[in-house]
């Protein structure tokens, strides 16, 4: 009989032990609600170039958005309208920087005025052909101020054998966030030689 009472006494000590090192391994803790971080991506890019349509019998342009001109009867020293701008539709919030490349001038025989308050030349030719960068980055949708605005042919002696054709294309990229050693300028430059089929460098 003692003994059987000390064996009750033994296991309830144990389950006693038990419970207090259950006791003694239960942790702090807290919980906390669910924070989300939302991501939205930049607004993409987008841009247009073109021109306003010629009227040749008054040597005027008219108010249509066109992507070519015809011009007939060039003679010595005449000038003619001629107005290339970029449109932006659609601007990111790091800006854009935007390029022009302008090509198949022949400055023996013509003459571009351009605006050089606002485009700069960024590469190293000489003369008119080349690739020109606005003057800022573009925070905002809208027209840029024409690359240049008139065309003016020399006062040549001869009729020439034929007048080439001017060229025009545009590049827009991202201001900020460039890659490495990535810079606008020679990001435009290879995209814009590959499009006009020109072998320009950076001045």
């Amino acid at each position: 009989m003692k003994k059987k009472n000390i064996l009750v006494m033994t296991l309830s000590l144990a389950l006693v032990a038990v419970v207090a090192i259950g006791a003694t391994l239960a942790y702090f803790v807290s919980t906390t609600e669910k924070v989300e971080n939302a991501f939205s991506a930049s607004d993409g890019l987008a841009i247009d170039l073109n021109e306003h349509n010629y009227i040749q019998n008054t040597n005027q342009l008219g108010t249509d958005e066109v992507k070519a001109n015809t011009y007939k009867d060039i003679y010595p020293n005449k000038a003619v309208p001629k107005d290339p701008f970029v449109s932006v539709d659609a601007v990111p919030t790091t800006g854009a920087d935007i390029f022009v490349i302008i090509s198949g001038v022949d400055d023996n025989l013509m003459s571009l005025n351009i605006d050089t308050a606002n485009w700069t030349k960024i590469t190293a030719e000489d003369g008119t052909n080349g690739v020109y960068k606005y003057s800022k980055s573009v925070k905002a949708t809208g027209d840029l101020t024409p690359v240049f605005s008139k065309v003016t042919f020399a006062n040549y002696s001869e009729k020439p054998a034929s007048i080439p054709s001017i060229s025009l294309y545009a590049y827009g990229i991202q201001s900020e966030g460039m890659s490495g050693s990535d810079t606008t300028a020679a990001l435009a430059l290879t995209a814009l030689n590959a499009k006009a089929g020109t072998n320009f460098t950076l001045a």
